[in-house]
């Protein structure tokens, strides 16, 4: 196995001090563990402000669960360095192959991200065999850096919806840029305080309540009664009548499509559309700020 050394360390692009100091392999465990070292007297980068050449004051050893080597799982172990910086003192050096904290390699990590975002966690983790705790801490930091890194900006056209998150009156909601077709923000709970913070977070992100010009919601009392910040037409079906919010000057105009004539001032309709598959009953219309249902309902 030790013939593997060189093969190992260019394909895991170690670079001087670290080296491959042994390899096992264990057919029963289905398994292969690489053991990794740094050399006598080398010296790592301060890992807060990255000045060079500081001494090893004392290690410890470490493991990170690497991508599969065929069917056989690999892990890497290594003696992880402190080391001593002149400004900051003592601190764990930071290694190339795996992220600070991590128990797993960035190539591990970069796999199992991939897997979930086409499928649960549950079942990446089956594919990957380990308990989807686990990939759960994978995702974490990066969808968390990935939320923060979003610009809104573009975003003109939002779709809102709850789901329960378990038995009991446990909600959580995802708003949809209804455009680019990508979930922009999820949080807990539903109604008005959940709209608050999304509008908060479109703020935060370069985004603008102003330029929003379609909000697709349900017709649940928690989000009618929320505080919305755009102007929305939802035409149902069955039923004729407005509801006005005054917490946010925003009117929902409810009407019967056969009733249509009776507003004079109501343009057009044929351009309404679905918002979705399993709402055929229900429908959005944009409109400008200026636009009809002010007029016909003053």
């Amino acid at each position: 196995m030790n013939d593997l050394k060189p093969f190992l360390e260019t394909i895991l692009e170690l670079a001087d001090p670290w080296f491959i100091d042994e390899i096992t392999f264990d057919q029963e465990q289905v398994r292969i563990d690489i053991y990794l070292d740094f050399r006598k007297g080398g010296t790592f980068s301060c890992p807060l402000c990255g000045t060079g050449g500081c001494k090893v004051h004392d290690s410890t050893m470490k493991s990170w669960r690497h991508m599969n080597l065929f069917q056989y799982k690999a892990y890497l172990h290594a003696r992880l360095p402190r080391v001593d910086c002149p400004s900051h003192g003592i601190h764990t050096a930071k290694v190339p192959w795996a992220r600070e904290g991590s128990g797993f390699t960035l190539l591990f990590e970069a796999f199992a991200m991939s897997l979930i975002r086409f499928m649960p966690v549950a079942s990446a983790a089956r594919i990957l065999d380990e308990w989807d705790t686990r990939i759960w801490r994978i995702a974490h930091p990066y969808v968390d850096k990935a939320v923060e890194k979003q610009d809104l900006s573009h975003v003109t056209a939002v779709g809102v919806d709850e789901t329960a998150r378990k038995r009991g009156h446990n909600y959580i909601s995802a708003f949809v840029d209804l455009e680019r077709k990508g979930a922009v923000f999820v949080t807990e709970g539903k109604g008005k305080d959940v709209l608050q913070a999304f509008k908060s977070f479109l703020e935060g992100h370069g985004g603008s309540p102003d330029q929003v010009s379609d909000f697709t919601i349900d017709m649940s009392p928690a989000f009618i009664t929320g505080t919305v910040f755009v102007n929305i037409v939802v035409a149902q079906e069955s039923c004729m009548h407005q509801v006005d919010i005054s917490s946010s000057g925003i009117s929902f105009a409810i009407v019967q499509p056969g009733s249509f004539s009776a507003f004079s001032s109501l343009p057009d309709l044929s351009g309404l559309r679905k918002t979705g598959p399993m709402d055929s009953h229900r429908r959005v219309l944009p409109l400008q700020r200026s636009g009809w249902a002010d007029r016909a309902f003053s």
